[in-house]
Order: structure tokens, then C-alpha cells, then sequence
């Protein structure tokens, strides 16, 4: 059926990192990010023309553990994602029971240094996250408690404050 559009490559480039695992792309769709698992790192790429990835991505390195020693051995990016208003890229890092936030400059691409948003309880293993789209909230899997965060946030800062979290297991479990 020629209805159906088909996907093609059109190059690709190192990650800068090992076992990419999630990919997000910007508000403007310039940029695509990518977290690294077993790096513990994420890359940041410039779109050229028709969404070609260019050389020379940023990249940021996590350091730190947690007391998992099985999972949490050294640092973990599992999910990057962009805060509504495009002003900071989170990156969640399940190997130090941390979300940091990157200051994000929609028009350069530039990445400031890294926050803290919000430390998870150790060994929590903090996997994915997603905001509200229309509240000033955020939302954290913690894959190794097996939990849910309900976070608030402030435009003035990057940092989580939290405001409820829940098993997502059943009390039989």
C-alpha cells in the first residue's frame, strides 16, 4: 500500500556513551537527546536538514553509585525529558537515585551545569518521568521500589518538591 510511509535511514553517530536507551526530542525538534544506561551519560544533538544528526553532540558523564550494589554499581541515565516550558533537560539516573537538570538554551542548544532536581530515597532506581501537561507537576517511576512520585515545581527553579508517593504494587504482592 503506498499510503504508508516508509522509514529510511539517514545517518547515524555515536552516542558517546553505552547502551542508548531513550531518546526526546526538543520543543523546536533542533535537538534530540539520548540517555546512555551502562555509560551513565547522555548526549545532546544538533538536527541539521531534514533531521540528520550532526557531529560533536554534548556530552554529560554522571558520576556516583548507590547502595544496590547488583543495580547500582555506578551511575545509570535510563530517561531524559524536556520540562514544558523548554527551559532544562532532566536526565534520570536510576545508579545514583538522582534527576538532574540541565539548563536548556532552546535557541543555541547550549546545556548549563547540572542540578540536582530531586534525590530519590536510596536505592529507589528513579527510570522515567513525565510532566503534568498543563500543571506544574512531574511524575518519577522508581523501578527498584517499585513506586510512583508526585512531584511540584516552581518556573523560577529546576528542583522537585515532593508531594506523594505510591506503591504501584498490589498490597498481596
Amino acid at each position: 500500500d503506498e499510503s504508508r510511509q516508509k522509514l529510511f535511514l539517514l545517518n547515524d553517530q555515536n552516542t558517546g556513551g553505552a547502551h542508548p536507551c531513550y531518546l526526546s526530542l526538543s520543543g523546536n525538534g533542533r535537538f534530540l537527546s539520548v540517555a546512555n544506561y551502562t555509560g551513565g551519560n547522555f548526549a545532546l544533538f544538533e538536527l541539521g536538514e531534514g533531521g540528520k544528526l550532526l557531529d560533536s553532540p554534548q556530552l554529560r558523564q554522571h558520576e556516583g553509585s548507590g547502595p544496590n550494589a547488583a543495580r547500582q554499581e555506578g551511575p545509570h541515565a535510563h530517561c531524559v525529558a524536556w520540562r514544558p516550558d523548554k527551559r532544562y533537560l532532566y536526565v534520570v539516573d536510576l545508579g545514583i537515585d538522582e534527576v538532574i537538570a540541565y539548563p536548556f538554551d532552546e535557541a543555541s542548544g547550549a546545556l548549563g551545569e547540572g542540578i540536582t532536581a530531586i534525590k530519590a530515597k536510596g536505592g529507589s532506581g528513579p527510570r522515567l518521568l513525565v510532566f503534568h501537561p498543563s500543571e506544574k507537576l512531574a511524575f518519577l517511576v522508581n523501578e527498584l521500589t517499585s513506586t510512583v512520585l508526585s512531584m511540584a515545581y516552581e518556573v523560577s527553579t529546576p528542583v522537585f518538591t515532593p508531594i506523594q508517593e505510591e506503591s504501584t504494587l498490589p498490597e498481596t504482592f
